[in-house]
């Protein structure tokens, strides 16, 4: 025997009482199910509703062969015996505002733009409709958005509908009614927005659309050829609102502007500081120069290239970036080899030469790195190494120099 879904007739109700006349097993857990039920299990991009049966917790509500199974933490009441339900109400009014919401905002963007829902999702925090377009307008959208808060000011009824395949073209549905693709038959459910939207859906609903309070897109993007919008509605939005309105307050106090005025103080602040980067950039590359030109004068000549220089030197704690970079602006200076480090909690290691110089900075890094614990490697002209632990670079650096003069 099906369950008697008592949500079909009245979305509101969230107490009733309902006989035992079967248990169940779902995802290792005990699950009953009643002759009839207020529950909503999951369906339709809607999720369950959570509450009580009896002493027990339902957890879970899905559609199963038997009927709706009712999955449970708690006592197990014995089939045959009659149990009182309650629905967790703030639960059922959050679903109930988002779902008829999405009703009401896809058939808005049906109306501005004649952009076809393709599916809903309702989630925790958010819920989504995909459009069957790959661009959407911030014009449109806004649009939409009125269209739809106009339905919810002007409270219209929410009608509920029972009717079979031969009658339902008299509704003139938003969509077919169907089900994975497949025509509906027997009894047919259309949910009505008065006036204005009429889809077969199984889901709860307000009783009106003030009931939905507002409804507002929080963004969208495009999903390949299709558009993904993501929408709030009642308490979430206001929620939604609540916080970003503090989150306005707050910036605008710690910059010392009126909300108004926030946007543009940002743009100006972000501007200053693009700027303040750039003049960064130009000063640390004049640093690595200054660097470079001393540490070249302190170099010691490279064997058999009486212009070329060689330079030694070791860091604490300097990040392997910036020892690319200043090996990159010693080579840059003339004949040059560079054999850099740095030690610390983890030591690394640069070898640089200038371009046209006969050594092999790869092998030679190949060679002393096993003298502080590290690996690396790279091309002739620029190699890199390091090791996670603390390491003896300036041993390393040292055999290098031998390494280099010898060869």
């Amino acid at each position: 025997m099906p369950t008697e879904r008592l949500y079909y007739r009245d979305c509101q109700l969230i107490e009733f009482s309902a006989r035992v006349i079967a248990h169940a097993a779902y995802g290792g857990r005990t699950a009953i199910v009643l002759d009839r039920t207020a529950f909503y299990p999951t369906s339709g991009g809607q999720p369950f509703d959570t509450g009580r049966l009896g002493d027990a917790t339902v957890v879970d509500v899905v559609e199963g062969v038997e009927g709706i199974l009712h999955v449970l933490e708690g006592p197990v009441p014995k089939v045959g015996t009659t149990v009182a339900g309650a629905i967790d109400q703030e639960r059922r009014v959050d679903h109930t505002q988002q779902h008829t919401g999405q009703h009401v905002l896809s058939q808005a963007f049906e109306r501005i733009g004649d952009f076809t829902t393709l599916s809903f999702h309702l989630g925790a925090d958010a819920s989504t409709i995909d459009l069957d377009t790959p661009i959407l307008d911030p014009a449109a959208v806004r649009q939409a958005e009125e269209v739809a808060n106009q339905i919810v000011l002007e409270d219209r009824p929410i009608l509920i509908h029972f009717t079979d395949a031969q009658d339902v073209e008299r509704f003139g549905l938003r969509k077919p009614a169907q089900k994975a693709g497949v025509p509906r038959t027997g009894e047919i459910r259309i949910v009505e927005v008065a006036g204005f939207d009429s889809s077969a859906c199984g889901g709860t609903h307000v009783s009106r659309t003030g009931q939905i309070g507002p409804i507002k897109v929080r963004r969208w993007e495009r999903r390949g050829t299709v558009s993904r919008v993501e929408f709030l509605c009642g308490w979430r939005a206001l929620r939604d609102y609540a916080g970003r309105a503090e989150t306005t307050r707050a910036l605008a106090e710690r910059l010392s502007v009126a909300d108004v005025d926030l946007l543009a103080t940002v743009n100006r602040s972000l501007d200053d500081l693009e700027r303040l980067r750039d003049d960064v950039s130009r000063l640390r590359e004049q640093i690595l120069e200054a660097e470079a030109a001393r540490l070249v004068d302190r170099g010691q000549p490279l064997k058999n290239l009486p212009s070329g220089r060689l330079v030694q030197q070791v860091y604490v704690g300097r990040s392997p970036d910036e020892l690319k970079r200043l090996a990159l602006t010693l080579v840059r200076t003339g004949p040059c080899v560079a054999l850099l480090g740095s030690s610390g909690a983890r030591c690394h290691v640069v070898f640089a030469q200038s371009t046209g110089l006969p050594f092999d900075m790869n092998q030679l890094l190949r060679q002393v790195a096993p003298l502080f614990g590290g690996r690396g490697g790279g091309s002739r002209d620029l190699a890199q190494g390091g090791a996670p632990n603390p390491g003896p670079v300036d041993t390393a650096l040292t055999e290098a120099v031998r390494l280099l003069q010898a060869g």
